[in-house]
């Protein structure tokens, strides 16, 4: 029996469809677990690490200086990380 068009479509439909099967069985878990997380993950980033982010910032030292330039280009890739540094810092 020759396979038509019809049948090539009708088999690549039902493939299609159990890749998504198999795709949302391996993705199981409810939707309302992973609300309950990243709520809770939320929180914590609120409430305890309110400040970490500003901290971690404030870390990141940019100087306007013909001495800061110059130990820069001494190092490879140091034109990128003066222009990087200069661009966070702005």
């Amino acid at each position: 029996m020759k396979a038509t068009k019809g049948d090539h479509k009708t088999t690549f439909r039902k493939q299609e469809q159990k890749w998504y099967m198999a795709f949302f069985n391996k993705l199981n878990t409810p939707v309302p677990f992973w609300l309950c997380f990243f709520l809770i993950l939320f929180y914590y980033l609120q409430k305890q690490l309110a400040f970490h982010f500003f901290y971690i910032e404030q870390e990141q030292l940019f100087l306007w200086s013909r001495v800061y330039f110059s130990s820069l280009m001494m190092e490879p890739a140091g034109l990128a990380r003066y222009l990087t540094e200069f661009c966070v810092h702005s």
